[in-house]
This record gives structure tokens, sequence and C-alpha cells, in this order.
């Protein structure tokens, strides 16, 4: 696993959730100052390469 340093990340496909809870819509700004919204938080999955 890489570490990118952040303490969260994104996803925007709910299948790869354990568990996904749903929150109001929270806006976030990106680094080329583009708008996502964050619409809810829980537990993934991590996929590795050689499904190790």
């Amino acid at each position: 696993i890489i570490d990118c340093g952040a303490t969260q990340h994104f996803s925007p496909r709910h299948e790869n959730f354990i568990n996904f809870t749903e929150i109001n819509p929270i806006p976030i700004k990106a680094a080329n100052g583009k708008t996502m919204y964050a619409t809810g938080h829980g537990d993934m999955k991590a996929f590795l390469p050689m499904g190790k």
C-alpha cells in the first residue's frame, strides 16, 4: 500500500464499502478548484495487486 499521507479517502463506488452511512452533502474543494460533495462515510475494502 502506498501511503499518500491522506487521512481520508474518497470513492464513487458504493459497492466497495463494507458499511455506508449517508450524510447531508458536504462540499469539498479539490486542488484543481472544482467542488465535489461527500454524501456519506464508511469502511471500504482494500483491493491490492495480486489479490494480497
